[in-house]
């Protein structure tokens, strides 16, 4: 079982990094112009 303190720094570094992919998706998304949904879908796989 993880501790709780373990497991709150683990959920806090996954959204962090999660939400940090997003504009890099959108921006390479249009670098290879393509639609900035198909980035996100890409980013998601």
């Amino acid at each position: 079982m993880i501790p709780p303190a373990v497991f709150r720094i683990n959920v806090l570094s996954g959204l962090t990094v999660a939400l940090a992919m997003v504009p890099e998706a959108v921006a390479f998304a249009l670098v290879a112009q393509v639609s900035p949904l198909t980035g996100l879908y890409v980013n998601g796989v």
